[in-house]
């Protein structure tokens, strides 16, 4: 599982995902949406839930190659994973 940004129109969205084979092809499930990223920064939320989650998977943000990211609470976001 992972957490992924995803854009709908003009709003974008931190997701929970779920990634899986199946037929050779890899899909993606969306087990959870947290919520409208801009809301979630201005009250501060954004950082509680990516601390969280760092802290109880033991993993850090990183892009498609596996490299480390710059902090995924910076404004634009530019590091974090988007379809």
């Amino acid at each position: 599982m992972f957490v992924r940004i995803k854009k709908v129109k003009q709003y974008e969205y931190f997701q929970i995902v779920e990634g899986r084979r199946e037929g050779g092809k890899v899909k993606q499930d969306v087990i959870l949406n947290l919520g409208r990223v801009d809301l979630l920064q201005s009250s501060g939320i954004a950082d509680l839930l990516l601390e969280g989650l760092t802290r109880i998977t033991g993993k850090t943000a990183r892009d498609g190659d596996g490299k480390k990211t710059p902090d995924p609470t910076d404004p634009d976001l530019s590091g974090l994973p988007r379809p």
